[in-house]
């Protein structure tokens, strides 16, 4: 049977370490996609996590596959 993940993000509009909060978020983002069966990702379309989110989840599917 396939267990569907899903993964919600929420954040600031403004990202005052924005290299080092993508780089976490790779991080986790990859965890998920390496060790879970299947992964969905909700993001949001306001401010720059919402954004970073998106970006780094398109950079770990590229990467992984």
């Amino acid at each position: 049977m396939l267990t569907t993940y899903t993964v919600t993000f929420a954040g600031h509009r403004d990202i005052d370490q924005y290299k080092k909060v993508a780089e976490k978020l790779y991080e986790v983002v990859s965890d998920f996609i390496r060790t879970k069966e299947f992964v969905e990702f909700y993001v949001g379309d306001n401010g720059d996590f919402d954004r970073l989110a998106a970006s780094v989840i398109r950079r770990a599917k590229k990467c992984a596959g």
